[in-house]
């Protein structure tokens, strides 16, 4: 009789002819999910910010911010770009009573800013701050003008070409004031897009008291100042004077990342409901060639009116195109404070990272769960699919895909949907054609959180006479109304040949095949889905990890145990039935535009963020930017069931407890011999593995 027969009978019987039990799709490893030890492991520490203990997440609704700064610029007042590719900005807003650096800045500071402001200008150093404080700009291009107005086109004009969204509280005082005064200041998001040589920024927000938002613009590669050098300009009261250099030689001065070396600043300020601009050069020398200031003129907040030519200083005539308006009045977007969001919370992050994945198939679903985090700024989660062995698939993204994500699928495409500077399109690795693509998303406080995905045909979508007969889906809202996001498959819009876009809260690609064989509904949505379409998708995620990969360090990435987990129905991702099956995916910017490090399948040890998504070519990096999901669903034949690095009694121990019902903290399937039950037979299945035979 040998040491395991003594297993109690009781416990044994209990667990006869008992499967595993079903994955609950919370973002949350549990060792009865089954998933085993995970598929892959991050390398890189992430370039998207680190979440951190503590840190305070986004207060408010910024995304939702419609009024604010708007901007038009011609290239000929950018030193004469000729295209607006790969560039560089920042836009901070300083207190001007004392000037003060406010928390406010582009491209986002860590959450330990939440509470503080920067302080001192010229002791500011963006290089020494975690994350990055530059925008790199490929805005996509529009066939007309937007109306400079202050707020945003409300036909849609901007959709899609929103590129950032603020994450932090403001400390300049919560604007609650629906005049054009404003009671407190703020920068909510940014959009840019390019049409007749000009580049339009929108930035949403509040101005106050006369603090000001500095624009600062990079635009010559090897000049300007990455450091505000002693001896600029005394335009604007002497604004940039005193935020540089206090003297020649003393090596302070506000200073900004490495790489990026502003050439020009323009100064937006707000007092007694007027707008005032102002333009200052920031030559590479100030000393030996002075800059110039320009005082570009001044219009009422809120008048639908831009500042007028006509103002006074260097080059005035120059800048006759520049279009700038403010409407003062928005009462949404950041708050004073972001109380009761401090990090570790489920849906609050202030940091996105990429940490393992882990991933089985049980009957007709895929179940993934990428552990790690989102930033709730509207930062995406972009996965694809290869599921049918290169049949029918994208191996390069095209640039006619179905309008997904405000076109953000067609972002990563050939010609980055009219975005300068560009590429032919992502590609993946030689081996990886996506059948399918979904993006998870979430932004604001309360969260909002939503997954949207389609079919990818290797010749586009099906169209008829300029339309698409294809379905893509969409579900999502209030995090709190959708936990997890499921996909309810309630209504599919009918395509009437008025509308470019149609969508469903159902699976895409079986939604599509049932219309195309159902007679036209009376009215424009079919209600009548079939109700196996429900639920096919559904994701959840917990944002809780302050563990993983740092800003530094890659060392902790396979200690998380939250993040998105999804369940996705084979059928619905067009699974061949016997073809590997391939996951691909990284974090993405807000507008789709800048790809991070953090990329599953991993990067070469040190990359970093791999920035314009249509350029990108994973086929030209070292190693494998995707990973294979095992077709069993039951454990691979991995006799260290305990994973502490070798197969021995320590390992027969461990399953004897889980299959006794104790803790199984490294989340292994008792059905080692996968006859469907954890019983007496998995022990000896392990025990001869162990001695040297074969799988079961």
């Amino acid at each position: 009789m040998n040491k395991y027969a003594g297993l109690s009978a009781i416990v044994l019987a209990s667990l006869a002819g008992q499967a595993m039990s079903q994955v609950v799709i919370n973002g949350v490893n549990d060792p009865s999910d089954g998933y085993g030890a995970p598929l892959w492991v991050q390398t890189n520490p992430t370039g998207f910010g680190d979440n951190v203990a503590g840190g305070t997440g986004t207060p408010g609704n910024p995304a939702d911010v419609t009024k604010g700064l708007e901007v038009a610029i011609p290239f000929a007042n950018l030193n004469g770009i000729t295209s607006a590719a790969g560039l560089k900005i920042t836009a901070i807003l300083i207190r001007d009573s004392d000037k003060n650096l406010s928390n406010q800045v582009v491209d986002n500071l860590p959450a330990s800013y939440a509470s503080t402001r920067l302080g001192e200008p010229r002791n500011v150093n963006f290089g020494a701050i975690a994350g990055t404080q530059t925008l790199t700009l490929n805005p996509i291009a529009s066939n007309r003008a937007p109306t400079v107005d202050g707020t945003l086109d409300a036909d849609g004009y901007w959709s899609g070409k929103r590129v950032w969204v603020e994450s932090l509280p403001t400390q300049e005082g919560d604007n609650n004031s629906t005049g054009q005064a404003g009671n407190g200041s703020e920068i909510d998001n940014l959009y840019a897009t390019t049409f007749n040589n000009t580049l339009y920024l929108f930035i949403g927000g509040n101005l106050h008291s006369n603090n000001k938002i500095m624009l600062f613009v990079d635009d010559v590669a090897g000049a300007g100042q990455n450091r505000l050098l002693f001896g600029n300009s005394n335009w604007s009261f002497g604004l940039i004077n005193r935020i540089s250099e206090s003297a020649a030689g003393m090596g302070d001065g506000l200073t900004f990342e490495p790489g990026f070396a502003p050439d020009h600043v323009f100064l937006f300020g707000s007092g007694n409901a007027t707008l005032y601009t102002d333009h200052i050069t920031l030559p590479t020398d100030p000393v030996a060639v002075a800059g110039a200031g320009t005082y570009l003129g001044s219009t009422a907040n809120g008048s639908g009116n831009s500042v007028p030519t006509g103002g006074s200083g260097a080059n005035i005539s120059a800048f006759a195109g520049v279009q700038v308006a403010l409407n003062n009045s928005n009462t949404a977007g950041v708050g004073a404070s972001a109380s009761g969001t401090a990090a570790p919370d489920r849906d609050i992050a202030t940091g996105s990272e990429l940490d393992a994945l882990y991933g089985k198939v049980d009957g007709d679903n895929l179940y993934l769960l990428l552990t790690g985090n989102l930033e709730n700024n509207f930062n995406k989660i972009c996965l694809f699919f290869d599921v049918n062995g290169g049949t029918d698939g994208q191996n390069q993204l095209r640039s006619d895909n179905l309008n997904v994500s405000f076109q953000g699928l067609n972002r990563m495409g050939a010609g980055g949907n009219g975005a300068t500077g560009a590429g032919s399109g992502l590609k993946f690795d030689s081996d990886f054609f996506a059948n399918y693509a979904l993006f998870y998303t979430n932004g604001n406080n309360p969260v909002e959180a939503y997954i949207d995905e389609c079919v990818l045909r290797a010749n586009g979508p099906t169209v008829v006479a300029g339309f698409p007969l294809e379905y893509s889906s969409t579900d999502g809202g209030l995090k709190s109304d959708h936990n997890p996001i499921n996909f309810p498959a309630t209504y599919a819009d009918y395509q009437d040949f008025t509308l470019l876009q149609i969508q469903t809260n159902g699976p895409a690609r079986q939604v599509t095949d049932w219309a195309s064989i159902q007679p036209p509904p009376a009215g424009t949505q079919y209600t009548d889905l079939p109700a196996n379409f429900a639920g096919q998708t559904q994701g959840f995620l917990d944002n809780n990890n302050v563990l993983g990969v740092t800003a530094t360090d890659a060392s902790g990435a396979a200690s998380v145990s939250t993040g998105l987990e999804l369940k996705l129905s084979l059928t619905e991702l067009g699974w061949d039935g016997v073809s590997p099956i391939k996951v691909a995916g990284f974090i993405n910017s807000d507008g789709f535009g800048y790809v991070s490090n953090q990329v599953i399948g991993s990067l070469p040890a040190g990359t970093d963020n791999l920035g314009e998504s249509s350029a990108i070519d994973f086929s030209a990096i070292d190693g494998q930017q995707y990973v294979v999901v095992p077709l069993s669903s039951g454990p691979t034949c991995d006799p260290d069931v305990n994973q502490d690095g070798v197969a021995d009694q320590g390992d027969v121990d461990y399953l004897i407890n889980v299959v006794a019902g104790g803790e199984n903290p490294t989340g292994i399937d008792p059905d080692f011999n996968q006859d469907g039950v954890g019983d007496q037979g998995d022990i000896d299945a392990l025990i001869n593995v162990i001695a040297g035979g074969p799988c079961p």
